[in-house]
């Protein structure tokens, strides 16, 4: 660990050796813009001052909207000098959502970073309370509270320390942190694996690198982007590694390092970019919010057995000790199936505005016998013989899609609250091409769908909201009065509706796009892409499809602006798009109580 484990601190020390050196590099509408180590720190100090001025004092804990801008990044390093804290929030979540969250953790008020220019400014647009954040100095004093999904139908703010941020990018050797690595920033700021794709640089004298906070990660804009930069460094969820695989493995060239995690990592989609990309080393990166990114990393040798199933989430990191545990935390012996138990310097204090359980945060001995806290990560590990560790499966129902934890019993919760609903069980469940799918079950009036979904959008972040939404006029059960999951039917086995109305090429060949990613077309020309329940990763497959069907090179945006087939059709008839013909005619889906 650092002699000064404070992520500010040894921000300012970075900032005067490197103070001529590039920090951060974003987009500016079409021009690219760059930071300093020096112009940071000299952002960071002014926003310090200003704040000071509207009232943030030590011990605060505010929440703070969060895009991919350097003035966050200035404001993030700005509330660290004040001695205060900041829970950051994803901008498109629902104002609800936020207001939630807020009041769950007594925050003292809202910052919302301004434009990224000099002479940056910063609006306080909630005022200031005497309500403070648990204080300690140093390594120990809080930095920021992340939230993730929670089994009470509330979201859990896990309160994360400097020491915990510093432990993640010092001192260890699953990535070769120094000044000369140019990491990629592509995680949403409200995702802690930002904290490494910032502070890996940041803290080591290295540039950082925003994508750009309005395109859509896709093969074409990372290609661009990682050539354009000398991008050596970045991290992707296993989702959108697998996809740019399977699209555009060459993307990738010119990384050095890439770390790929989230969720399971296919062995199939490693051993192709290894196969294709011999010069990149590709890190599995496995762990909770709870323990800051992560807790083990599996470097993957070039000769990948070809026989493997898994990919390893691999050894703890330094600064972490880890156990596999029975239910009693007991040891189990190497090779046998248990939890993996987490200590050490990158656990988090614990649940901002929850009352300690005893459930996740535990009391137990620690490697010097003391009693230490740590973490039951739920997760059912095997320890293999060289001590890297194969993940299992979870405990409970809590799954991961697109990187994002996911508790159903959240969903449900808010769900159940809706007027007129009488049950709600929400799964999980892969649909005809591969995708990790939430589907709600509802007991309730065909009148009360609209109202539940509609309590859904408004309480919930998008990668809570259910995919699919069945109606039923009761859940069905086994005989021992246990819910019949086998019983419960799927959206996409449903009777097969009417054809859409025959069109144009252009309207089949868009068609055929909509159907390879969301295995089936929509129901309607005008319904919305993520009216069908596609999420980012489809949108960005779509994209694909469709620039590779239609012989165009769209915007990065195009997908979000022309969202329904309809406006698609239409758009690119207009910039006369050239679709090959398709003897088979794509058919809707089924219409779903959406």
């Amino acid at each position: 660990m650092s002699p000064d484990p404070h992520v500010a601190h040894t921000f300012q020390t970075i900032a005067r050796r490197y103070a001529e050196r590039v920090a951060l590099v974003w987009w500016d509408g079409d021009e690219c813009a760059r930071w300093t180590y020096g112009e940071l720190a000299h952002e960071a100090a002014a926003t310090a001052s200003e704040l000071r001025a509207q009232g943030l004092a030590s011990g605060h804990l505010v929440g703070m909207t969060a895009p991919r801008r350097p003035a966050v990044v200035a404001t993030m390093l700005a509330v660290w000098e004040i001695g205060a804290a900041f829970a950051p929030l994803h901008p498109k979540d629902p104002p609800a959502r936020r207001a939630k969250a807020l009041e769950l953790i007594g925050a003292a008020g809202a910052l919302e970073p301004a434009a990224p220019r000099y002479g940056l400014r910063l609006r306080m647009f909630a005022e200031t309370a005497e309500r403070a954040a648990p204080t300690a100095a140093g390594g120990e004093e809080l930095a920021y509270a992340m939230f993730t999904s929670g089994s009470s139908g509330l979201p859990k703010a896990v309160a994360v320390p400097h020491r915990a941020i510093v432990r993640l990018v010092t001192q260890q050797d699953y990535l070769p942190f120094g000044p000369e690595r140019t990491f990629l920033q592509a995680a949403p700021m409200s995702f802690d694996a930002s904290v490494l794709e910032l502070w890996g640089p940041l803290l080591h004298g290295g540039r950082c690198v925003l994508y750009p906070e309005h395109e859509l990660p896709t093969a074409r804009g990372l290609r661009r982007i990682i050539q354009a930069q000398a991008v050596d460094t970045a991290w992707l969820t296993a989702s959108l590694f697998h996809a740019v695989v399977d699209d555009d493995v060459e993307a990738l060239r010119g990384l050095r390092h890439l770390v790929v995690g989230g969720e399971e990592v296919s062995p199939d989609h490693v051993r192709r970019a290894l196969a294709a990309l011999p010069e990149v080393r590709v890190v599995n990166g496995y762990g909770p919010t709870e323990n800051t990114t992560f807790t083990t990393c599996y470097p993957v040798p070039d000769a990948f057995p070809r026989h493997a199933t898994r990919v390893p989430i691999g050894w703890p990191l330094r600064g972490t000790t880890t156990r596999v545990v029975d239910e009693h935390l007991n040891p189990v012996a190497t090779g046998a199936e248990g939890e993996l138990l987490v200590m050490g310097d990158g656990l988090a204090l614990g649940y901002l505005g929850a009352k300690p359980d005893g459930e996740r945060f535990v009391e137990t001995k620690g490697p010097d016998g003391d009693e230490v806290l740590a973490y039951r990560t739920g997760d059912r590990v095997v320890e293999r013989p060289d001590g890297a560790y194969e993940f299992v499966g979870r405990l409970d129902d809590q799954v991961k899609i697109a990187g994002f934890r996911i508790e159903t019993g959240e969903c449900e919760a808010v769900i159940a609250a809706a007027r007129g609903v009488q049950r709600c069980k929400v799964l999980c469940r892969r649909d005809p091409v591969g995708r990790l799918r939430l589907i709600a079950y509802v007991v309730a009036a065909e009148a009360a769908m609209s109202e539940a979904r509609e309590r859904a959008a408004e309480q919930l972040p998008a990668h809570l909201v259910p995919h699919d939404w069945v109606r039923l006029d009761e859940l069905p059960h086994t005989v021992n009065g246990k819910l019949d999951v086998e019983r419960l039917p799927l959206p996409w086995r449903a009777q097969p509706a009417a054809a859409l109305p025959v069109g144009s090429r252009t309207l089949a060949g868009v068609l055929r796009c909509w159907s390879k990613v969301l295995g089936d077309p929509p129901t309607r020309v005008d319904v919305g892409l993520f009216e069908t329940g596609a999420r980012s990763i489809d949108a960005m497959k779509l994209q694909t499809e469709l620039e590779r069907a239609c012989g165009l090179e769209l915007e990065p945006t195009f997908v979000f602006e022309f969202v329904t087939v309809r406006k698609q059709t239409d758009e690119l008839e207009a910039r006369g798009a050239r679709f090959r013909e398709d003897t088979q005619r794509s058919q809707p889906r089924p219409e779903q109580s959406r």
